[in-house]
């Protein structure tokens, strides 16, 4: 029996520790999440980790109640949240579920903890305190609080901004809210120099989702062939962002639409009144105490108090946006006639958004695979969220890399006849690429971070885990003098650990590129390395680059690109040097590797460099 439990969350104070521990003995020290854990290492502080006290079983139970609770938290106020017809907690579905995912995490962390360590008083640093006084009441346990002002939101609440400052990279975030204001300011200017869309009643347009214009150029110059008139609206990044981007929607005759040009005095003064009626709503459901207390709440202890602001706070900034792009919405497609919608990333809020009202005016939609889909077991709950192929989907076609995606999706109840094997638009210059670039003795580290989804892949020691490989890789390198690292970081991997700040701290003179030309630099690579079979193995493998995968969570060894030796696997971090060794110096080694690869890709990936040809004509063909 522990005699005092001091659990912190996030950052807090030497200060505060050290006269916590000054008046205390036998005192352990717990840390409920990754930033406390590296906030104390610093400190030179020992302590455990919340969720090591975690069963498997108590895992599996976390991941069902998290997807539990968000597909279905809101059933009882279903319809003071719906809105011409749409459910609005359905549209942060994506976010949610990690949100949840990681209150239950701590919950069931904290709940064994305590049950364990069966301590006579705790000290709280964290989100949680009001529940763990709930607790403490019930063991009649001795409980103090430091006060904890963090209020906690869903991913996407900040916008990470990557790019290089000439060799400097420059990583940070900013506010949403901060981000769309910049955002609505700079389509404003832009708008002043496009067409007036609704001069033109009687034009169809294909509507573009948030596509990078860059990556999919091939894509609009087929469509263009097509003569299909190209509607871009870009609601998370501008289509436009520098003078490719814009030579590139020129060359294609595509139009760039902003939603804020349809707000007019009639759609200002309708938003006003139904954000005036959401308010009053969510007061009703704000109010009804008795419920929510139901809702939130595990063996009887409620934990809504310790969630009512930052789950209030996220209800009423994300329900607001929302009403205010489905008025606009309704505006572009009543003003607008669009015959087909194409996008990428379905279960995003803004795309829910634009496909739910695009049903009411009956235009059919076309999902694009975008990315390696897992298909590991574990996944399969999470497809929905995900817009994997475990689950239907909203798009009424979906057009798929290979016969691997289209046979999985057959399996889970997917109907053959929406499911169009294109081939992957976006990796079309990565076919085309000429092969005869020469080495130029780079190892290139693509790092992805872990998941941060199912409960097992947001552990402090999973995040530890891929801090551990991203070192190891980087000192190993050093035992390689005729070779040369680089680091190309995964667009969103600071959501969970700032791995530029760790390559820095490991070595400063490591070089590292966010906005690079991913063709040009992958085929300058003797090998590509990156964890968990991530999209850019798939580019590795297509440019014929000898390709590591760090396993670093279990899932990844069960992929077909695993099982079928496509990529050499590695789950143990002593492997990594002698593996790497074989890889750039034993020729046999690495065409096996190959040779694997090149089976794998004929079975994964069709029309191999003329997948955007291959789009436009389904797209012609069905519209």
């Amino acid at each position: 029996m522990t005699k005092t439990l001091l659990i912190v969350e996030n950052n807090v104070s030497i200060d505060k520790i050290n006269e916590i521990l000054s008046q205390n003995v036998d005192i352990k020290i717990i840390a409920l999440d990754y930033k406390a854990h590296t906030n104390l290492v610093k400190y030179n502080l020992k302590h455990f980790f919340a969720d090591s006290y975690l069963s498997p079983d108590d895992k599996k139970e976390i991941d069902n109640l998290a997807i539990n609770k968000t597909l279905f938290w809101h059933q009882n106020f279903s319809e003071l949240l719906t809105f011409y017809h749409i459910c609005l907690p359905k549209l942060i579905e994506m976010e949610l579920i990690q949100f949840f995912t990681r209150l239950y995490l701590d919950i069931f962390s904290l709940i064994r903890t305590i049950q364990q360590e069966n301590p006579s008083k705790i000290i709280s640093h964290t989100h949680l305190d009001d529940f763990i006084s709930r607790i403490c009441k019930t063991r009649k346990t001795e409980f103090f609080t430091i006060p904890f002002s963090l209020s906690y939101g869903l991913l996407l609440d900040r916008i990470n901004i990557k790019f290089n400052l000439v060799r400097f990279p420059i990583s940070f975030s900013i506010k949403r809210k901060n981000f769309q204001k910049m955002k609505k300011v700079f389509e404003s200017i832009l708008n002043f120099f496009e067409d007036d869309l609704v001069k033109s009643p009687n034009k169809e347009y294909m509507l573009l989702l948030d596509f990078n214009v860059k990556i999919y150029r091939n894509l609009l110059t087929e469509l263009a062939k097509q003569k299909k008139n190209i509607l871009l609206l870009n609601q998370r990044r501008p289509a436009i962002w520098n003078f490719d981007s814009f030579k590139i929607i020129k060359r294609n005759n595509c139009k760039v639409v902003s939603l804020n040009k349809f707000e007019t005095k009639l759609t200002k003064n309708l938003t006003d009144e139904k954000l005036i009626q959401l308010s009053e709503n969510l007061t009703k459901i704000w109010q009804n105490e008795r419920i929510l207390n139901l809702i939130f709440s595990i063996d009887s202890i409620s934990f809504w108090n310790s969630i009512k602001s930052s789950f209030i706070k996220i209800c009423d900034s994300r329900f607001k946006e929302s009403i205010v792009r489905i008025i606009l919405l309704n505006e572009l497609m009543s003003k607008i006639k669009i015959n087909t919608i194409l996008e990428w990333a379905e279960t995003g809020q803004e795309e829910k958004e634009v496909l739910f009202v695009s049903k009411k005016y009956k235009i059919k939609s076309v999902m694009l695979q975008h990315a390696r889909m897992p298909t590991a077991e574990m996944w399969k709950p999470f497809g929905q969220f995900l817009s994997y192929f475990s689950h239907p989907l909203l798009s009424d076609y979906q057009a798929v890399w290979g016969n691997f995606t289209k046979d999985y999706a057959i399996t889970n109840g997917h109907k053959e006849k929406n499911i169009l094997i294109t081939g992957s638009p976006r990796h079309d210059d990565f076919f085309n690429f000429s092969k005869t670039i020469r080495n130029k003795g780079i190892i290139l580290f693509a790092t992805t971070g872990p998941a941060g989804v199912a409960s097992e892949t947001s552990t402090i020691s999973s995040y530890l885990e891929y801090e551990k490989f991203v070192r190891k890789v980087c000192t190993i390198s050093k035992n390689f003098p005729d070779k040369k690292l680089i680091v190309k970081p995964h667009p969103h991997s600071e959501n969970f650990v700032n791995t530029i700040e760790l390559i820095k701290s490991i070595d400063p003179k490591i070089p590292i590129m966010i906005n690079a030309d991913l063709p040009q630099l992958i085929s300058s690579a003797d090998v590509v390395i990156t964890f968990t079979n991530s999209t850019i193995a798939i580019e590795s493998l297509i440019l014929g680059k000898p390709t590591i995968s760090l396993q670093i969570e279990k899932w990844a060894e069960e992929e077909e690109i695993s099982k079928m030796g496509a990529v050499l696997s590695i789950s143990n971090i002593d492997e990594i040097e002698n593996n790497l060794r074989n890889l750039l110096y034993d020729k046999q080694f690495a065409s096996e590797i190959q040779n694997n690869a090149k089976k794998f890709l004929d079975h994964y990936m069709a029309n191999g460099g003329n997948a955007s040809k291959m789009l436009a004509k389904e797209i012609d063909r069905l519209f």
